[in-house]
């Protein structure tokens, strides 16, 4: 069984911050309780203030955990290629603009090595363009 965890991306702060909690109330998500940089909780509110962002149970292989909204190189045999983790309904996939890779899993992730998330570098995905 994979390790059920999260993080967050909190718009007013322009940054990544580990979730510790979250919590459920009739299947919508009620509270989000993080730890920020200065060890502070912060309890977001259900609002449009933030992105969920959940992991993947996969590291790449550099022993990085891989999260949905992480840009990943692809050092396959054909060449290095940027790709965005992303969540579809039946998995985590690796996309670039609307192409998918595969289900991103134990057997692909060895040759994965996370560069940046989409978040605090989008660019990294328009280089590859």
């Amino acid at each position: 069984m994979r390790e059920i965890k999260f993080r967050l991306w909190c718009k007013d702060l322009e940054e990544i911050i580990e979730v510790n909690e979250v919590g459920f109330e009739n299947n919508k998500l009620w509270y989000i309780e993080c730890i920020d940089h200065d060890k502070e909780l912060l309890y977001f509110p259900e609002k449009n203030d933030h992105v969920l962002m959940e992991y993947t149970g996969l590291k790449d292989k550099n022993g990085k955990k891989i999260y949905e909204g992480d840009i990943v190189k692809h050092l396959g045999r054909i060449g290095e290629i940027t790709w965005e983790c992303e969540y579809k309904a039946l998995g985590f996939y690796l996309k670039s603009g609307e192409d998918l890779l595969d289900v991103v899993n134990p057997y692909s992730s060895w040759a994965l090595v996370i560069i940046g998330n989409i978040y605090e570098n989008p660019e990294l995905l328009e280089e590859s363009k």
